[in-house]
Parts: C-alpha cells; structure tokens; sequence
C-alpha cells in the first residue's frame, strides 16, 4: 500500500469509525481497552481494515509484546501510522501491522533502546538480581526476534543498532524497515 491508497482508504464514508488513535503509555489499561476497540470494530466487518494512529512514548516491553503477538495471532487487517513519537514499546505496536502497511510521519521521531532494568530497588538480594538479569537476557531475545523478523535489519547491524538507545527521524526509520513508506503532512 502506498500513501495515496492509504489516504483514499481513509476518506473512504465508513472508515471514519475505523480509525483509532493510541496516544498514551503502554500499559494493560491503555493495552486492553485498544484491544477492546479493535476486536468490536473487527466483529462488524472482518474484511475492512482498521487504522491505528500511534503517538506514544512507549511504556510496558510485556504489553506491547503482547499487544503485537495479539494482532499476529487475529485476521485483524491493521493499517499502522506513527506520528509525532513512536518510542520503545510503541515501535513492537508499529512493528505489528504487515510491513507494507506501515507508515510514519515526516516529523515523526523514532526511538529504539535495549531492555533495562526496571527494578531499580537497592534492597534486591543477589537471588532476585539473578532473576531479574536472566528476565532482561529474555526481554532482549524476544525484541531480537521481532526486530530481525520485521524490519531489513540483519543480526550485525541489528546488535549495532541494539546496542543503545538510538533516535531515527522517519527516513531513518524506513531505511531499516521499521516503516514501509513517509507520509508528507
């Protein structure tokens, strides 16, 4: 799909109800109640995309990762646009729709990192350290496994871009595959 067919799909009379947008952190309220939306507009009319407009500075790595293995798992035809910011988790939710139906704003700032240590308690005993390191090196092979599966990235340049939190204007973004195609506002 390219920005024009988008653009005519979204003018179409009845897409008006199946566009949502998604602007908040991800967590399992903002997570469940976008799921809600998305499987009662799919029930209506499975056979017509829905467009999901994502604004986030990310949030919880297990929600999106649940939100993407969601939608993989469903028929849901999903059309994703980032605009504005797509961060963190927010770029597994992007990454959730088929790559030639990912789109990114011109002005649209992209942010990937690595997994970080979420439990900054200084009372954890070396057990729940050992936990906790073994949780990030999962967290980070489930992330490897969706970014090397939907993007251009290969696994070099993938633990080159990993590696530390990396900023991407939205040509950046499509030159690793993150997105299909920029849309000019």
């Amino acid at each position: 799909m390219n920005v024009e067919e988008l653009k005519a799909l979204m003018r179409e009379p009845d897409m008006k109800e199946r566009i949502l947008r998604f602007s908040s952190d991800i967590n399992d309220g903002s997570i469940q109640t976008i799921l809600e939306k998305m499987h009662t507009i799919h029930s209506k009319d499975p056979n017509k995309e829905i467009i999901l407009h994502l604004c986030t500075g990310g949030g919880s790595w297990a929600q999106s990762v649940s939100f993407y293995e969601t939608i993989k798992m469903s028929q849901i035809k999903l059309i994703t646009i980032a605009s504005g910011r797509c961060m963190s988790g927010g770029m597994v939710m992007l990454m959730s729709s088929e790559k030639e139906y990912r789109f990114g704003g011109s002005g649209t700032i992209f942010l990937t990192h690595p997994a970080k240590n979420q439990y900054k308690d200084v009372r954890m005993g070396i057990a729940d350290l050992s936990i906790e390191l073994s949780n990030l090196q999962m967290i980070e092979d489930i992330g490897k496994r969706i970014y090397l599966k939907e993007t251009d990235l290969h696994e070099e340049s993938f633990l080159q871009h990993y590696s530390d939190e990396k900023f991407m204007d939205a040509k950046t973004a499509k030159e690793c595959g993150f997105i299909h195609e920029i849309i000019e506002f």
